[in-house]
């Protein structure tokens, strides 16, 4: 074996691999898919929960998916600044997140942690479980049941 041969051979051996996963944070606003392709946030009256795949799209002009986080979740935020830690795969576009978090008066308020969802009241229920209203957010259970009678009796 040629020499030049034994040394690429040795080199892809031995190569350092590189991973296709990654943990990291990232910072952006949501907005759509198609929006976002275009270097821009979606104007106020783009629907997110139907038209378009919400993502969050960071300052450097990326676009990226949350692979765990159901549409109509992320809708609600349309246009707010978020922060999410997960494990990225293909490049930092797709992301497996772990927490979510949304700006609120200028300091970060989770959302979404380790599956569970965390509604305005504070009270965490695994994403399964968590109920879409007709507003469009995402709460827990025993919440829903009570803006529904609430909703009822006016």
């Amino acid at each position: 074996m040629a020499r030049s041969q034994l040394v690429a051979l040795l080199l892809l051996t031995t190569s350092v691999a590189v991973p296709l996963c990654a943990d990291g944070t990232y910072t952006g606003v949501v907005t759509g898919a198609l929006c976002a392709a275009h270097g821009r946030k979606c104007p106020p009256n783009h629907d997110l929960r139907r038209s378009e795949l919400p993502v969050v799209f960071e300052a450097q002009s990326k676009a990226i998916v949350l692979a765990n986080l159901p549409q109509s979740f992320l809708a609600q935020w349309a246009g707010d600044s978020v922060r999410v830690t997960g494990t990225a795969v293909l490049d930092h576009v797709i992301v497996n997140a772990a927490r979510f978090e949304v700006k609120r008066n200028k300091a970060w308020s989770a959302v979404f942690d380790n599956g569970d969802v965390i509604d305005d009241m504070g009270h965490r229920v695994p994403l399964s479980k968590a109920v879409e209203t007709t507003t469009g957010k995402w709460v827990c259970p025993r919440c829903a049941e009570m803006m529904d009678q609430h909703h009822n009796h006016h």
